[in-house]
């Protein structure tokens, strides 16, 4: 099951936000079965609930875009890649426009 992250400080923002980044199921597969070489803060990714939601903190963003450009120099997987990329965007454009990063699974 997907997951989909939002630029929302609220769950019901979220809901109704625009701006939003979805998580694959393969991406996250992928990233699941790497996980090995990384942090224990690994889990802001990989333990992401597909049937719930999570709200991530400021300081969580700044682990989150850590934790991307970690994994993004370790693996070899484009499509993997390219959604760090974004991820790192996204969460930036949430740290510039004071918001937070809501993830909600199908």
């Amino acid at each position: 099951m997907a997951v989909t992250f939002y630029l929302a400080n609220s769950i019901s923002e979220a809901l109704t936000s625009d701006s939003y980044l979805d998580l694959e199921d393969n991406v996250h597969l992928y990233l699941y079965n790497n996980r090995g070489f990384v942090t224990s803060r690994a889990e802001l990714l990989i333990g992401l609930d597909p049937y719930g939601y999570k709200i991530f903190s400021s300081d969580e963003i700044s682990d989150l875009i850590l934790l991307c450009k970690l994994c993004r120099n370790q693996l070899e997987n484009k499509e993997v890649y390219l959604f760090l990329e974004d991820l790192i965007g996204f969460s930036k454009k949430a740290v510039d426009e004071n918001k937070l990063l809501v993830a909600i699974g199908d």
